[in-house]
């Protein structure tokens, strides 16, 4: 049935994109921090295991269409992705949106998540010569 496999279509993209941020950040991290603590930073990028998925939760993480949703798990990407070589967008070196209460808010985070994407996608393409999975 169509429902089925768009699950599994889900469940697979979402497992490759875990892989690919894994993969890519191994390659990138100039941190110094331990496994460990890399592994850490790398979980708050999304919900549950880095191997298992739940599509009951597809509308939680970094996949979600609400952005409110989405801002933990942003906010946990653009502390990793601080650490990686490369031509960094500027949002990354400045703080993370954190007035809640700003009229512009959700516009600021959205700028941040927008600049992340696309240093994730290209640093991804430089780096394997291939297209990078993305949550969706």
């Amino acid at each position: 049935p169509k429902e089925i496999a768009s699950q599994i279509i889900w469940e697979l993209t979402e497992l490759s994109f875990r892989q690919d941020l894994i993969t890519l950040d191994r390659r990138l991290d100039t941190s110094g921090l331990s496994v460990t603590q890399r592994n850490a930073l790398l979980d708050a990028c999304w919900v549950g295991s880095r191997f298992q998925v739940d599509i009951t939760k597809a509308e939680e993480g970094l996949g979600a269409s609400d952005i409110e949703k989405r801002t933990p798990y942003i906010h946990a990407l653009y502390q990793l992705m601080r650490s990686w070589k490369g031509t960094k967008p500027d949002e990354l070196y400045c703080g993370f949106p954190d007035n809640h209460d700003a009229h512009n808010y959700v516009d600021l985070v959205e700028t941040v998540e927008k600049s992340l994407a696309i240093f994730y996608t290209t640093s991804f393409l430089t780096c394997f010569a291939r297209a990078a999975s993305i949550p969706h």
